[in-house]
């Protein structure tokens, strides 16, 4: 913390309607809640102590983070654990990153259902992604497995992965029909793609099956 054991309140002005910005001699303004300047009794002149100070660096630390979390989620959703890393990068303290992740949930700007919900959508309606690498997807951005597990399970009764395979398996197999003759290659580039498109083996064994390929030689 840039001061010394004590300094002095040189200015107190007000930033927004509910935070109010501390300037010191030594340079220094730290914005604060409003309403604590007014139980605290601050005033310009007044002299703090190491303890008042460090009361007021941690509000002015909380404030900062609490900003950069919301410019972040200005821009798009974000998960916790993502939101929470992003913010340990910026050198925030793990106890304000923890509060400041409390307040946004409470509030629900941090949903982690939600977040799932959108990400799903995102990947097996947009980009028609299998659910294996739509669940791999979700585990990269830190969402708990009971929420994904139940969000995935619900866009299973919906038959979405069998209608995702079907469009990109058919629009891969037309286009290799147009270059190969070879039938062995052609289910083993076909296979391939699919695998790569995060679905389950078992949907495409069913998939290959329906298409008229050969399973036969296909592995986990």
């Amino acid at each position: 913390m840039p001061f010394l054991l004590m300094a002095e309140i040189l200015n107190i002005k007000l930033k927004n309607e509910t935070f109010a910005i501390v300037e010191f001699d030594s340079g220094v303004g730290l914005v604060v809640p409003k309403l604590l300047v007014y139980e605290l009794g601050l005033r310009k002149g007044d002299i703090l102590g190491e303890e008042a100070l460090d009361s007021l660096s941690r509000e002015n630390e909380l404030y900062s983070c609490e900003q950069k979390a919301l410019g972040y989620l200005g821009r798009r959703l974000h998960s916790k654990m993502e939101l929470r890393r992003k913010l340990y990068q910026k050198k925030f303290t793990k106890p304000v990153i923890e509060s400041v992740i409390e307040k946004l949930s409470n509030i629900k700007y941090i949903d982690d259902r939600k977040y799932a919900e959108l990400m799903i959508n995102e990947s097996m309606n947009l980009r028609h992604d299998g659910v294996q690498k739509t669940k791999a997807r979700l585990m990269e951005k830190g969402v708990d497995k009971k929420i994904i597990e139940e969000m995935l399970a619900e866009a299973k009764d919906l038959d979405v992965e069998m209608d995702n395979i079907k469009l990109v398996g058919n629009k891969k197999l037309m286009s290799l029909k147009k270059r190969f003759t070879d039938k062995r290659l052609i289910d083993q580039k076909l296979t391939a793609c699919l695998v790569g498109k995060g679905f389950s083996f078992e949907i495409i064994k069913e998939y290959l099956k329906s298409a008229g390929t050969d399973p036969g030689d296909f592995e986990e």
